[in-house]
């Protein structure tokens, strides 16, 4: 009677043992799936990421190059009306640009901003002094309207990049991003340093009294 027992339990245990494979064949074939879902997932969330950041570096980096446009305007015209200014600032802009231009990515342009931005406060504190300048030809108005436009968008599209690569780096040292940054090489984005570059001042000596006498 025992033997028999035994040989009616057998069927049964085998049953259960293929059971249970199947269950953990299900189960390693949805951890695998899962596996290469997330996976793809994320490393398409930070991808996006990534060229996001790349889109607002590019928009700084082209607001910059506009900069260095005006500061070769700027020469010329100090150089038409013979006026006295030092050049080696402008040569400085300029080199610097030519560097950023021939940086190949972020982390070898971004710590040159604090350079070009240097020496594009120098060039406007020159601007901003002369104001006689400013009342003898409207060419110089007009410059300062067009590069106040260009300071306005550089500053703000440098603090876009900033705040998206640091919001991208923060990602990097997340789970599970950081699985994923590991595997895919991602790697931080720099910070560009400096200071924004200063607004100018537009407004001549007559344009500011006729001002103060309207508003008595």
């Amino acid at each position: 009677m025992a033997d028999e027992k035994k040989k009616e339990k057998k069927p049964f245990s085998l049953v259960g043992a293929q059971i249970w494979l199947l269950v953990l064949i299900g189960v390693a074939i949805g951890a695998a799936i899962s596996y290469v879902y997330y996976d793809k997932l994320f490393n398409m969330y930070l991808s996006q990421q990534l060229k996001n950041v790349e889109e607002d570096w590019s928009k700084a980096e082209y607001y910059g190059n506009r900069l260095a446009d005006q500061v070769i305007k700027y020469e010329k015209l100090l150089t038409d009306d013979k006026i006295k200014f030092n050049k080696e600032i402008f040569n400085s802009a300029l080199d610097v640009r030519a560097r950023i231009i021939g940086g190949d990515t972020a982390a070898e342009k971004a710590p040159l901003l604090a350079e070009f931005e240097a020496d594009m406060n120098a060039i406007l504190e020159f601007y901003n002094s002369r104001m006689d300048l400013r009342n003898k030809r409207f060419s110089y108005i007009e410059w300062g309207l067009i590069t106040g436009e260009y300071i306005n968008e550089y500053n703000a599209r440098k603090a876009d990049y900033n705040e998206s690569a640091d919001n991208f780096n923060g990602k990097l040292t997340m789970f599970p991003f950081n699985i994923i940054a590991a595997k895919k090489k991602y790697k931080a984005l720099p910070i560009a340093g400096g200071s924004a570059i200063v607004p100018v001042r537009t407004a001549t000596e007559e344009y500011t009294r006729s001002e103060s006498l309207v508003t008595k």
